[in-house]
């Protein structure tokens, strides 16, 4: 009787941790497919915005874009990530929605919509709107690879143009995905 009385209560106490976490709460994660080929400049945000706002706005459409990521495996070849975010409050929980879509740069097609819902301690995103919304991620990555040593450029593997608040940050990666450069503009 001991041992089932002294099962219980471990088993209470360790219902009881658990419970305490937010791994119980609501979340959602999901990946959809999709075909849509951007009809502006992909490398120019403010081209490509209203586009990309009215794809987000069929998953949720009170988000603002919050961060772009370019990443070039060439010149002429690589992804383009765009979130969105939003913060909203109930019952004096934060929740956040996150959408992430993604594109190739190469033929401006949009392939998939990731959309993450979920406590904010869970789901993170950067908070303020992009402000450098004019800046071509091409032109700054072509410039970009001017101020890398001729030694470590054969040696790279892929760069990064980052977009988030009011800052523009440029990465260049090596074959062994150690960071060779990083500027911000």
């Amino acid at each position: 009787m001991e041992k089932i009385l002294s099962c219980m209560l471990s088993f209470f106490i360790l219902l009881l941790l658990t419970s305490c976490t937010d791994d119980w709460m609501p979340y959602e994660n999901t990946d959809y497919s999709v075909h849509y080929e951007v009809k502006g400049n992909i490398f120019v945000i403010s081209e490509i915005e209203s586009e990309l706002l009215k794809l987000a706005a069929e998953y949720d459409d009170d988000v603002t874009l919050t961060f772009v990521r370019y990443q070039f495996e060439s010149e002429t070849s690589g992804t383009a990530e765009f979130q969105f975010f939003r913060e909203y409050e109930t019952d004096g929980k934060y929740y956040s929605i996150l959408i992430t879509i993604f594109a190739n740069i190469d033929d401006s097609i949009i392939y998939k919509v990731n959309y993450e819902e979920g406590i904010s301690k869970r789901v993170a995103g950067y908070r303020n709107a992009i402000i450098r919304k004019n800046e071509n991620a091409y032109n700054i990555y072509v410039s970009s690879l001017y101020d890398i040593a001729l030694a470590k450029r054969n040696d790279l593997s892929y760069s990064e143009v980052l977009y988030y608040g009011d800052n523009v940050v440029v990465c260049h990666f090596s074959k062994n995905n150690e960071l060779i450069s990083r500027s911000e503009l």
